[in-house]
């Protein structure tokens, strides 16, 4: 199984060495967000640091959009850095998200990008993997039909994740496309030492799993596996998520406070969106979903907790936890 590792730090240079750490330890790739400009920096200078710096690993956005970067940009990009060392780069990407919604913006049609994707593809060198992130029944269609990879963004829930890979399978089908589809899935992951209170972890990073909730069930709960009686509130409250704080650990995250009265909810939420625990039961949560749904890589996003606020310290022991899974 390919294991790709979504960078938590935000400087170039900080990117640069969490990529040679993390091909030391043998992941497959290192994502680097596009996301709210007012926390990160550019996308693809962060990427060319990170190739030049590394020999093996793949080094790509994840994600970046066609709102804020004209797909000729991609285009252009896709072909300096698969020039620059080749069969490193990959593209991320999906209608927007974060970095669109954060400066302003509204996310682009799925029609749109998957024109866009159209144009790439004749654009770039053909052989630049394209990881497409979805979390909704349009989003897996136009998956199967032009991304080499799915990218499904729903947590860790089995019935949810197999309705989303079933469409995309049968849009790629009916699209008359032999090739496979390779099926990811994102997943935050929190490594916590021992003795750690599993109870002050997770209420410190309730604002953390909220961000890619928001997102998941933002257009629909449709094929998400959603208990219905949550649908109601889960609409109205993330109406009002604060963007510009989008994945920050800790209360000073006002988006903690979204379920504040409502803690079923922040449960329901927090075990879907986070794994969190020693490296062996995280490792043991994430090879059980692997082998259940089929999965054939896991793109991980570490986060820091106040236990563990430092997530490249939780590079090593995840990847020792995680060898047996690893190509």
């Amino acid at each position: 199984m390919r294991i790709g590792v979504v960078t938590p730090v935000r400087s170039a240079r900080e990117v640069r060495e969490f990529a040679i750490a993390a091909e030391h330890l043998g992941f497959w790739g290192v994502g680097v967000p596009d996301t709210v400009p007012q926390l990160y920096q550019g996308a693809y200078p962060t990427i060319t640091a990170g190739i030049l710096a590394t020999r093996r690993i793949r080094v790509g956005t994840f994600v970046t959009n066609v709102v804020t970067r004209h797909w000729s940009v991609h285009a252009s990009n896709a072909r300096a850095l698969d020039d620059l060392d080749p069969g490193r780069f990959f593209l991320g990407i999906s209608t927007g998200d974060g970095a669109v919604y954060s400066v302003g913006l509204k996310p682009s049609t799925w029609s749109d990008l998957e024109t866009c994707i159209g144009i790439l593809k004749s654009s770039m060198p053909s052989d630049v993997p394209i990881f497409i992130a979805s979390s909704g029944p349009r989003g897996a269609e136009v998956v199967g039909r032009v991304a080499t990879d799915a990218l499904f963004s729903l947590g860790m829930d089995e019935i949810a994740l197999r309705a989303a890979i079933e469409r995309a399978r049968h849009a790629r089908s009916e699209a008359g496309i032999s090739t496979e589809l390779g099926i990811w899935t994102i997943e935050q992951v929190c490594v916590v030492p021992d003795g750690s209170d599993l109870n002050a972890v997770r209420a410190d990073l309730r604002g953390v799993a909220y961000g890619p909730s928001r997102y998941r069930f933002a257009s629909t709960f449709d094929e998400k596996n959603v208990p219905e009686d949550l649908q109601a509130i889960l609409r109205e409250r993330f109406s009002r998520y604060d963007h510009a704080s989008h994945g920050l650990a800790g209360a000073e995250n006002p988006n903690a406070r979204l379920f504040e009265d409502r803690p079923e909810i922040e449960r329901y939420l927090v075990d879907r969106a986070l794994v969190i625990g020693s490296p062996e039961a995280c490792a043991q949560r994430l090879q059980e979903l692997a082998s259940d749904v089929g999965l054939d890589g896991y793109w991980l996003s570490l986060v820091g907790s106040t236990s563990q606020p430092d997530p490249v310290a939780q590079l090593e022991p995840i990847a020792k936890a995680l060898q047996p899974l690893m190509d």
